[in-house]
């Protein structure tokens, strides 16, 4: 073992049971706390260029945190059913797992958390990491670049597009996760029959240490129907908070005028002609709405996908065919006359 990280494990080698220890996470949250901090190690560790033992680039106030967290991983680990995790863990839980399985019967915490740290520095460097991170990253970059083109399309369809972003939350005290898919399938037919200026949907199913499981929903409504996003959104959010247990349900509005001051590229509200700022936002939140999060399937294991979007109705279909031949005709009459 080198001095340089010999020296980071002797500062809290000997440290006493943490809160985690003493209660310990229930598998997904410990999960989520996994696959957070392998992605942090990986990340750093492409920044610093690692090889072998050469940690002296990874900065000592970082190296020290990730040691400390993978200690207090390796003593709330719970008992794992496998045939679950294949299912639910995504690559970087999948890395740590495999790598802490070598552990055995290494009982010296200093060698049991260096271990985990040198087996996934060598891990990142293998062939098979690097061909799976980049099948995953095509996974997401097809999610996403499908979110974007659905968006287009109805921005094709409507000449003014409402945009409505809302991050729905269920309290986990007052309600049963389990029965979350089943609340957005009741508030989306909701939206539908009480707007008729509804246009189409995204959402994605997350879990959250602290908020556990919660939706982050993207609404689209006819722009030349519908007036005052901000009051719409507002509305859709009650009927939610309305439709769970009592104290159970409540929302997050990004299109709050204050929220929106915060933000660079907005890309909620009623957009109509082309917006570079809108597109940059677009892109902002398909990154985020569409970026895999098996781990929600520990909780929800009947979801078949974590990421969902709407399909264009027959109306919608002829809308954007009459758009775009009536942008073309113009053009197309120009060539003709030359």
């Amino acid at each position: 073992m080198d001095r340089y990280t010999n020296n980071i494990i002797e500062r809290f080698a000997n440290i006493l049971p943490s809160e985690a220890e003493r209660h310990p996470h229930s598998t997904n949250r410990w999960l989520y706390k996994v696959d957070d901090l392998t992605k942090r190690i990986h990340l750093k560790a492409l920044d610093c260029a690692m090889i072998g033992d050469n940690y002296q680039r990874y900065d000592y106030p970082r190296l020290q945190a990730d040691y400390h967290a993978i200690n207090e991983l390796l003593m709330t680990q719970p008992d794992i059913d496998f045939d679950i995790l294949r299912k639910t863990s995504t690559l970087f839980v999948e890395v740590f797992i495999e790598v802490s399985n070598g552990l055995k019967n290494m009982t010296d915490k200093r060698s049991r958390v260096h271990f985990i740290f040198r087996g996934l520095i060598a891990t990142f460097e293998t062939d098979y990491f690097t061909r799976r991170l980049k099948e995953m990253y095509a996974l997401h970059d097809s999610n996403q670049s499908s979110l974007i083109e659905y968006i287009e399309d109805l921005r094709s369809a409507y000449p003014k597009l409402m945009v409505i972003r809302l991050d729905l939350y269920c309290d986990r005290a007052f309600c049963d996760e389990v029965h979350i898919p089943g609340y957005w399938e009741d508030l989306l037919a909701n939206v539908r029959m009480k707007f008729l200026s509804y246009a189409g949907y995204a959402v994605k199913f997350e879990f959250g240490v602290d908020r556990g499981v919660h939706l982050h929903t993207l609404l689209f409504f006819n722009g030349d129907v519908a007036r005052l996003d901000v009051v719409i959104a507002k509305a859709v959010g009650r009927i939610w908070v309305s439709m769970l247990p009592p104290d159970a349900g409540s929302f997050h509005n990004a299109n709050d005028p204050h929220y929106l001051k915060t933000i660079k590229n907005v890309a909620v509200g009623t957009i109509y002609g082309a917006s570079e700022i809108f597109d940059k936002g677009i892109r902002t939140i398909s990154a985020y709405i569409t970026k895999p999060d098996p781990i929600v399937l520990l909780v929800l294991p009947q979801l078949d996908r974590t990421f969902r979007r709407g399909y264009l109705t027959k109306e919608q279909k002829l809308r954007v065919l009459r758009r775009r031949k009536a942008t073309l005709a113009p053009a197309s009459l120009l060539l003709r006359q030359a």
